[in-house]
């Protein structure tokens, strides 16, 4: 009899926890998404002044005809993109609809602009990358890697289509706020 009041009395207060926790759940999601945006905002005219810098390091190894210098000079540039996907825009931070053509199956993800993303579904998460001509998304459990995407820029219309590792047809809309 002990034990079924103290599985009783964990049950309530474990409800009571659950039904305390969606503001602050709520409100931590809002913070995140804050913080993203603030991040975005604060890193892209370092990487922009970085970029020109670079650009021009490489115009100088260039004519001094350092080509060895100048191959390492646009590897950084393009490791810029990758490494701070804001810098490449940053129209892809927010949540967006990805949407299996075909069959109709919806949902939310997030693309955070630390270059991670969250799907609504599953627990997955993953990263991203763009570069100027697409959205590369891998989804991981763990250190597996589950589904890779690849998206095909420019943002049209607020949508991308692509395809999943398995040439599943694709699209990513993004969701208003």
């Amino acid at each position: 009899m002990k034990i079924t009041a103290a599985m009783i009395a964990f049950a309530m207060t474990a409800s009571q926890l659950c039904a305390d926790d969606p503001p602050f759940v709520k409100e931590l999601e809002q913070l995140q998404k804050q913080r993203d945006k603030d991040i975005a905002a604060a890193i892209e005219p370092i990487n922009r002044r970085y970029q020109a810098s670079l650009e021009q390091l490489s115009r100088k190894a260039t004519q001094a005809n350092a080509l060895d210098a100048a191959l390492k000079i646009r590897q950084a540039s393009e490791q810029i993109s990758n490494r701070f996907p804001q810098a490449a825009g940053t129209e892809i931070v927010g949540v967006w609809v990805i949407t299996t053509l075909g069959n109709g199956w919806a949902k939310d993800m997030e693309f955070k602009a630390d270059g991670t993303l969250v799907a609504s579904w599953g627990g997955l998460g993953g990263t991203w990358e763009m570069t100027d001509k697409e959205l590369k998304f891998t989804f991981t459990e763990g250190k597996e890697t589950v589904q890779t995407n690849v998206f095909k820029l420019p943002i049209k219309d607020g949508q991308l289509f692509g395809i999943d590792n398995g040439r599943t047809k694709k699209s990513l809309t993004k969701k208003s706020k």
